[in-house]
């Protein structure tokens, strides 16, 4: 197998290839919502969220026969059950009437034999009504309006507002990314998408800095640099350590997916999707894209530049 020789990789060639994926990928969103939408967890819905302390470590048989007697008793099944902490599984579904509750708390008692003394319920139950998952929504979107914002002013500060566009076009399809996963495979959307979405949005900037400030160190060193291949250049000597950085990244993040709970997997697995789009688009999408929008005046004060020099 021949070599790639990075130091002379032209990446600009290849932008083409590069845009095509990337709106292949916002295409397929956009058909996923349609096709599957989104699993909305009560978080986003509104419903009963149901927590049983068994007061012993917990098992996936436990987690399996508390779900059997959730739909037996109520006739309908949970929206999501999982096991959190040493002994405790949370289910979440519509709304429970009073009858449904208490059918639910005397039938769960009796199949587990859990312990009633001192007046101690092992079984507590919480609504989330319609404006609390209303105010959750809020707190996604604006919570990633925000932060994009933030890095936009400061990308702009450090660099230009041209570069700053470059990479927030980067982080947006990043989370359409895992949006698109959380579609297509239907993972429970609930409160934890805030903390993938600003996590992914965290990493992947600092991915796409990288690869600015080498662009930056050379446009300082030769302004009449061709932009193209101070892009070339930047990317390619940006490689190693991005590729480096993320693979240690994934490599411990697929751990924690492999030895964790339920809930912590639901959690690991959208940002292993994050990791793997945000170094495709700080390695090929940004550098490329940002030498896109640069206007025709900038192309021509180079050229202006050059024929001074000569």
């Amino acid at each position: 197998m021949k070599r790639i020789n990075l130091d002379t990789f032209d990446i600009i060639r290849h932008k083409k290839l590069i845009f095509s994926i990337s709106i292949a990928l916002v295409l397929f969103f956009i058909a996923s919502v349609f096709l599957f939408g989104f699993n909305l967890d009560v978080d986003f819905t509104g419903g009963a969220t149901l927590t049983v302390d068994f007061g012993r470590a917990t098992t996936v048989e436990d987690s399996d026969a508390l779900e059997t007697l959730f739909k037996d008793t109520v006739q309908f099944a949970p929206s999501s059950i999982q096991r959190t902490g040493e002994s405790q599984i949370v289910v979440k579904s519509t709304e429970l009437n009073a009858t449904n509750r208490e059918a639910l708390q005397t039938a769960i008692v009796e199949k587990f034999k859990l312990s009633t003394m001192e007046g101690a319920s092992p079984i507590s139950f919480d609504n989330i009504g319609g404006s609390v998952s209303k105010d959750i929504q809020r707190s996604v979107i604006l919570s990633t309006i925000i932060a994009i914002v933030l890095m936009l002013v400061y990308i702009t500060f450090r660099f230009e507002l041209k570069s700053a566009l470059a990479a927030i076009v980067c982080l947006t399809l990043n989370v359409i990314a895992m949006l698109l996963f959380y579609s297509v495979f239907q993972i429970s959307v609930n409160s934890n998408l805030i903390a993938c979405i600003l996590t992914i949005l965290g990493y992947s900037i600092n991915n796409t800095i990288i690869v600015f400030d080498r662009v930056r160190e050379i446009v300082k060193s030769d302004p009449m640099a061709d932009f193209n291949q101070v892009i070339n250049t930047s990317v390619s000597k940006s490689f190693t350590r991005t590729l480096n950085s993320s693979i240690t990244t994934l490599l411990t993040i697929t751990m924690i997916y492999i030895m964790g709970t339920p809930s912590v997997r639901n959690f690991t697995l959208p940002l292993i999707i994050g990791i793997v789009a945000g170094f495709f688009t700080s390695i090929y999408l940004a550098g490329p894209f940002w030498s896109l929008i640069r206007s025709k005046k900038d192309t021509e004060k180079t050229q202006k530049m050059k024929k001074i020099k000569i």
